[in-house]
């Protein structure tokens, strides 16, 4: 649908776009909650935000045993078995019109959207347009202070029903046993009057959106728009962004390859229309790679003057996004408004054909989602976190011939390590680098349904165990040999003859050793992307003690100069002088400072991404090594709730050495949302 005016005159005037059954013999299984002791070493998963927790399943007739075992252990502090929860919203609203918004709002997953949603903040929307109906029933409760700017003096109250439609889509009050639904399920709304009827002036908008930024609005929404570029609008916009405050605007309702200003503006949200119901571009939207996302835009149902009705435009799919980026700030009130901009957009679904109607369809679920997951390689277990990271590294495995503890070997290789202590899964970063091969972790005494699949989808013909049988149990060898997969064990009677099994095993070509704790994990760690990426032996020293398998290790490998990777507190100097070789120690005040002095000390000069885990005892990061190494990027440590002073520095240090990209290591208890989305803004605006 055309817009209805579109005058050209000299004095500006806008172009207002009204248009407008089981299986039988499947044995039953339980989930069983472990809390471990706090002060004990061994690492948890992100499985709750309570880091000394754990969720293990097992089979019904296993469960007492399981059950007995865990309590036996002296690491385990108490452990119980799991109940069911229920939701108490059903995903629906008791709104007598909302079946008349089902079409597009199902569209868009938005109730399925709505059964994550926790709002936890205020966000007021300021909607510039016709006005809002001051009294209406769906409305009214929502609305704060306004003004009128086109007719100053009087109430912002809408005679034309435009933003009454507009503010109904946007924030209409949900579950209230009135009218409609919106997807935000209400939030405040600042009706700012900047037009009566169809056409406008552009100093009156930029009046009402400096009106907006000063009375603290979060969201500024324009459904309306022209093909002038004035300055004082592109002035105005900056101003909205500088102050944080996200703006999303209509496309243009033309059918032009063009899209109108301020949409056309790089820091708004540019939103076209696709036809409802449909993947067809809808026959009024403007198109162009200006466009960042869209929505369905016909038969829109919303709020009116004195009741609903139905519209069409790109008007529509504005206030829709405006809803949705409310929505996402209401749960999230810690992200920043480009970091908003950038949960819609990305998570949006794409539409094949329609890549000038931006990065694709709006996706309500998706974009709460992406709070929580984005940029994460986690599962709800390490067990599963291992395979997320193997399925990033290794979407295939390639075919190798290698040497391997003296043996000649071609295959496809995987390394499985333990999921419950740190040391054999960090040593091994030089052997994953090596094999070319992933590092898998298994929890329980079977190998896990999880693993099984990773190594079928792999195609794995070799799996290296690192570690004993208390580390990886030999049932689990025994059925790797059932499923066909030769298996090679590298192991010592503890975990620092276990890093001197795994050195032995792989030919280095090199006089150089990595020296790091065998009692703390943080620092192999920092080490293992390098140590990897170096084809560099690591090996794991006491604090007051070169264990004699390490020290034997150093001398029939004639290793001329180590590294030794932390301060005085994991590794005394006497230690080191103990080594018996040259011996450089890259270490800071704490973790996170020698974090960042190995970083500065090993990194390339260009940088394109990094890893990011928490600096504290999560499994989550140990098989990140691994990755990294093969993608020569350093895995930086954080604190799991802040920002530390020279966390901050480092991120700045590898942002101006080019890193553009990154991946968090770990779930929720790791790394916590607000923190992970922190690190965002700081990396990359």
């Amino acid at each position: 649908m055309k817009a209805v005016c579109k005058l050209t005159i000299t004095f500006f005037i806008f172009s207002f776009f009204i248009i407008f059954i089981p299986h039988v013999n499947a044995e039953e299984t339980v989930k069983i909650i472990v809390k471990y002791n706090e002060s004990d070493e061994v690492v948890r998963t992100q499985s709750s935000n309570i880091s000394n927790f754990d969720v293990i399943e097992t089979t019904m007739s296993d469960k007492n045993s399981v059950i007995k075992e865990l309590e036996n252990s002296p690491n385990v502090e108490y452990v119980e078995e799991d109940a069911p929860v229920y939701l108490m919203s059903s995903g629906t609203t008791n709104d007598p019109e909302f079946k008349k918004q089902e079409g597009y709002l199902s569209e868009l997953s938005t109730t399925d959207g709505w059964n994550t949603y926790e709002p936890a903040d205020e966000i007021v929307v300021a909607v510039l347009d016709t006005g809002v109906d001051l009294d209406h029933p769906d409305l009214k409760e929502n609305l704060v202070k306004g003004i009128n700017l086109h007719s100053k003096g009087t109430s912002p109250q809408d005679t034309d029903g435009h933003g009454t439609h507009v503010a109904g889509l946007i924030g209409a009050a949900t579950d209230n046993n009135i009218g409609i639904a919106s997807i935000s399920r209400g939030l405040k709304i600042m009706p700012i009057k900047v037009m009566n009827g169809n056409v406008g002036q552009m100093s009156t908008v930029v009046e009402g959106i400096e009106y907006a930024i000063n009375h603290g609005v979060d969201i500024i929404n324009l459904s309306l728009g022209s093909y002038n570029n004035l300055k004082s609008m592109s002035d105005v916009i900056d101003k909205a962004s500088e102050n944080g405050v996200l703006v999303v605007a209509a496309a243009g309702n033309d059918n032009l390859n063009k899209v109108i200003y301020p949409a056309a503006y790089e820091s708004t949200i540019a939103v076209g229309s696709t036809k409802t119901g449909t993947d067809e571009k809808g026959d009024f939207s403007n198109f162009s790679k200006d466009v960042d996302i869209n929505t369905p835009g016909t038969d829109i149902y919303s709020t009116w003057v004195d009741g609903y009705n139905y519209s069409t435009g790109t008007s529509m799919s504005s206030a829709i996004v405006s809803s949705a980026a409310g929505m996402v700030m209401q749960h999230a009130r810690f992200l920043e408004a480009e970091q908003v901009a950038d949960i819609l957009i990305s998570s949006a679904n794409p539409i094949e054909d329609l890549n000038e109607l931006g990065a694709g369809r709006l996706n309500v679920l998706g974009a709460v989602n992406s709070i929580k997951k984005r940029n994460r390689l986690y599962g709800e277990n390490s067990v599963e976190t291992a395979i997320a990271v193997s399925q990033k590294g290794w979407p295939e495995l390639i075919e190798k011939e290698v040497v391997l503890d003296g043996d000649k070997i071609k295959g496809k290789f995987a390394i499985m390590a333990s999921g419950l202590t740190f040391p054999d899964s960090l040593a091994a970063s030089p052997l994953s680098t090596y094999l070319d091969a992933p590092i898998l972790l298994q929890q329980r005494n079977t190998l896990s349904d999880a693993n099984t699949a990773e190594l079928e989808r792999l195609g794995v013909t070799h799996v290296v165990i690192v570690g004993g049988n208390g580390a990886v149990s030999n049932r689990i060898e025994e059925q790797l040999v059932e499923k066909e997969i030769n298996t090679i064990r590298l192991s010592g009677k503890d975990r620092y003859e276990t890093s001197v099994a795994i050195n032995d095993a792989i030919p280095f070509a090199t006089n150089k050793a990595m020296i790091a704790s065998g009692e703390n994990f943080p620092d192999a760690l920092s080490i293992a992307p390098y140590a990897g990426k170096m084809h560099t032996p690591v090996l794991f020293v006491q604090k007051n003690k070169v264990p004699t398998g390490v020290a034997s290790y150093l001398r029939d490998n004639n290793i001329a100069e180590s590294y030794i990777i932390g301060g005085e507190g994991v590794i005394k100097d006497s230690t080191v002088q103990s080594l018996g070789i040259p011996s450089s120690r890259i270490s800071g005040k704490d973790r996170y400072e020698t974090n960042y002095r190995v970083i500065k000390r090993f990194s390339d000069s260009n940088l394109e991404h990094i890893y990011i885990a928490t600096g504290t005892n999560f499994p989550d990061a140990l098989v990140g090594g691994a990755l990294a190494a093969k993608k020569h990027s350093p895995i930086m440590l954080t604190h799991p709730n802040k920002i530390l002073p020279g966390v901050a520095e480092e991120l700045t240090y590898l942002k101006n050495r080019g890193a553009r990209q990154y991946n968090i290591l770990g779930g929720y208890g790791a790394i916590s949302v607000e923190l992970a989305w922190g690190l965002d803004h700081k990396f990359l605006y």
